[in-house]
């Protein structure tokens, strides 16, 4: 990209099938909207995640990454560092859960995944409700007197359908009760101030209480494991050494930090003793991964290689709904037919790559794609 003078911007989109591109839709319209159409959300049917790059008078700012719901005005954003303009690479992961009706975006720049080059943004979005039953899922973008140069280098795109109705849905299996632990003294067990290895150890072990007392209770098993059940009130005592409490009959540890993640003061329940002695995105990771082991939904929860590797700053934070999901259950469908095809639009103000999906039973779809 021209450092100096650039623009507009590249988008992800779904919108009716067949794609149209739209009428005097160069510049900051990216390809999908027009004067007429831009901030008319009545007119429109379509759901977009933007990079953009120039400032229109809509905008909130000269680079962000915003999703877009019926208007070029978007929903929510994040700023993005001059870095996006520079030509590095960045990928994108877009998922929606047709479940909580979330729609998240994750943006990471190669060779940087820490918190300080990773942006993750959702928000709430009934796509049933907005689209059509066939869909064009696709890219577009547009310059105006300013350009750039916009480089997919690649990208996937995947769906996943509802049960068919003769299936059997069952429970999930029971989970094995914690091993007993014997402590030499209350003493050795703790976060010591600057200790990063006790933090990640002791989270590990809460997220373990949490994933396993949530399994308990989702499969409201009677039976009564042998052994290690005995040491649950010495587990759940040592969480203090990670979270503030509250009292419990209002509020539960999950819920309450869940309701931090959302009002992004997750750094809150840090426990005070350490007095702010700690490094925040370490612990902002160990808390997000914390609240993602305990996702009321068990087939959300992370495999352990996933969570440590966020640990580790090897992969980028997971974007959780700002809101604690509630599971609701719903009549299994049978599945319709899938149809993806390849299609391609061009013009002298905008170009627009798409593909055509059936878009009414999928349950969860997701988009990630490297762009330059």
């Amino acid at each position: 990209m021209d450092k100096s003078s650039y623009g507009d911007g590249l988008a992800f989109f779904l919108s009716p099938s067949p794609s149209v591109l739209p009428s005097f839709s160069s510049g900051g319209y990216l390809g999908l909207f027009n004067n007429g159409t831009a901030l008319n959300s009545t007119q429109n049917q379509l759901v977009a995640v933007e990079v953009d790059t120039y400032k229109n008078y809509w905008d909130p700012s000269a680079c962000h990454v915003g999703i877009d719901i019926n208007s070029i005005n978007s929903t929510v954003y994040e700023d993005l560092p001059n870095i996006t303009r520079s030509g590095t690479r960045a990928t994108v992961s877009i998922v929606y859960d047709n479940t909580t009706k979330y729609l998240s975006v994750l943006l990471s720049y190669d060779g940087n995944p820490n918190d300080t080059n990773s942006f993750s943004l959702s928000c709430l979005v009934d796509l049933k409700a907005i689209l059509p039953q066939e869909v064009t899922v696709g890219f577009s973008a547009a310059t105006g007197a300013a350009v750039e140069l916009h480089q997919i280098l690649y990208w996937n795109f995947n769906s996943t359908l509802e049960r068919k109705s003769n299936l059997t849905i069952t429970s999930p299996p029971t989970q094995p009760a914690p091993p007993s632990l014997t402590y030499s003294g209350k003493s050795n067990v703790g976060v010591a101030a600057g200790s990063a290895a006790g933090i990640v150890a002791l989270l590990c072990l809460v997220a373990a209480v949490w994933c396993f007392l949530s399994s308990r209770k989702k499969v409201n098993t009677t039976e009564e494991e042998e052994g290690g059940m005995d040491d649950e009130d010495d587990l759940i005592d040592d969480e203090q050494c990670i979270v503030q409490t509250e009292d419990r009959s209002k509020v539960s540890l999950v819920e309450w930090v869940w309701d931090l993640y959302g009002r992004k003061s997750v750094l809150e329940a840090a426990d005070e003793r350490l007095n702010g002695d700690f490094e925040e995105p370490e612990m902002e990771r160990l808390m997000v991964v914390g609240l993602w082991c305990a996702h009321p939904d068990y087939n959300r929860r992370p495999p352990i290689k996933q969570a440590i590797g966020v640990l580790r700053f090897e992969i980028p934070l997971p974007a959780l709904p700002p809101k604690i999901p509630v599971l609701v259950s719903v009549l299994p469908m049978d599945l319709s037919n899938f149809n993806y095809t390849s299609s391609s639009s061009t013009g002298t103000s905008a170009s627009v790559v798409s593909s055509s999906a059936n878009s009414t039973t999928a349950s969860e779809s997701s988009s990630s794609w490297l762009l330059k």
